[in-house]
């Protein structure tokens, strides 16, 4: 229905929504934030994308936006093709980064009945923490199946994550997009620690081969996201919480 709602008011196909092309083109022009490129919705001024394509956009509606605001992407990407890279592999880490939404919630004073200080040294660690071993045991468990048992699902479920990581490290990047991946990662974070024990006593160095890129590479986005993307906010954070 909203297809066709779209395409009466358009007069152009837009299954869901009609802004796929202008985020595409705000998180690749001239003025997207490296780090936390999605902040590029709050820029203002000569800076923000809606001045610095007036002209182009001018005078188009929604629909004809949106495909003038793709064409607009794909020439910028192909113009600065280094840039481009640089900022998939940072919206990558992005995408995949920490848990931040209930904590930077708490940091801008969103959630009033979590301003207790004690209670947020508590919620941190209580948010992070099963995040992480879900992350790093749900990615090890899907791994090894996708390896050595070979089911259908673990293929079908690796190229839902590939393509979503894939698409979200050319858009912003952000980690509330990964949030309906969870779910899965949690079964196969279930069926990683329920097989502990068979890892360790029948296939330890099979394990480490399948562990090792999975600690790395979360590793990295992580410790990128702590030490350079987050770096800033978390310290005002912590200035206000001590």
């Amino acid at each position: 229905p909203w297809a066709v709602r779209n395409y009466l008011v358009f007069g152009g196909f837009a299954p869901v929504g009609t802004m796929g092309g202008v985020n595409l083109s705000m998180g690749n022009y001239a003025h997207t934030p490296l780090h936390n490129s999605w902040a590029a919705v709050e820029v203002r001024g000569e800076k923000s994308w809606g001045y610095v394509y007036r002209e182009e956009i001018a005078g188009l509606n929604e629909d004809q936006r949106q495909k003038k605001a793709l064409q607009l992407a794909r020439q910028y990407m192909l113009e600065h093709p280094g840039q481009t890279l640089q900022r998939s592999l940072v919206k990558l880490a992005n995408f995949w980064g920490l848990e931040r939404t209930i904590i930077a919630g708490m940091k801008d004073g969103i959630f009033p009945a979590l301003s207790s200080r004690t209670l947020q040294v508590v919620l941190i660690p209580v948010i992070l923490i099963p995040y992480i071993i879900i992350v790093l045991a749900g990615f090890f468990g899907h791994l090894w199946r996708l390896l050595y048992d070979r089911h259908p699902f673990d293929l079908v479920f690796a190229l839902i994550v590939l393509g979503v990581t894939a698409m979200h490290s050319l858009i912003f990047g952000h980690s509330r997009y990964h949030l309906f991946l969870m779910p899965v990662l949690c079964g196969y974070c279930s069926w990683a620690l329920f097989n502990i024990r068979f890892f360790w006593q029948s296939h330890r160095r099979r394990a480490f081969s399948v562990a090792c890129p999975v600690l790395l590479m979360f590793g990295s986005f992580w410790t990128y996201d702590v030490l350079i993307g987050s770096q800033d906010k978390i310290s005002q954070f912590l200035e206000n919480l001590f």
